[in-house]
């Protein structure tokens, strides 16, 4: 019995390990996109005249560096807003890798930042 459960213990192991980064990853990307979607949304209200602007032409870098100009209309949603609201809609049922990978993203979509593609790879939606 000893024997047999070892191996089987082991090969659970291996699988969990395997499964996790993919999981995490698509997990990052969920966040990404609703705090992304939630920052744009805050952004339409806060200065409609700017949305336009700021939401055409492609990198989300160059949109974040245009539209948040010095004494021009700041457009990223408010850091502690986007920290609580990404923490309020969390998904149940993540594991602690698969969570720590949609705050991330969430946070980094809040802040209209340049996704991480090194660690989590490229977007699948695009």
């Amino acid at each position: 019995m000893r024997r047999t459960l070892i191996p089987v213990l082991l090969a659970a192991l291996t699988l969990t390990a395997c499964s996790s980064e993919p999981d995490k990853a698509e997990q990052y990307w969920h966040g990404y996109h609703f705090g992304e979607k939630t920052a744009l949304a805050y952004a339409k209200r806060v200065v409609d005249d700017t949305f336009e602007y700021c939401t055409t032409g492609g990198e989300v870098a160059a949109r974040q560096d245009v539209c948040t100009q010095p004494g021009g209309p700041d457009t990223r949603y408010p850091t502690h807003v986007g920290q609580k609201d990404c923490a309020d809609e969390l998904p149940d049922g993540l594991d602690r890798e698969e969570r720590d990978g949609w705050i991330e993203g969430c946070h980094a979509g809040m802040g209209l930042d340049v996704p991480d593609t090194v660690t989590y790879g490229s977007d699948p939606a695009k």
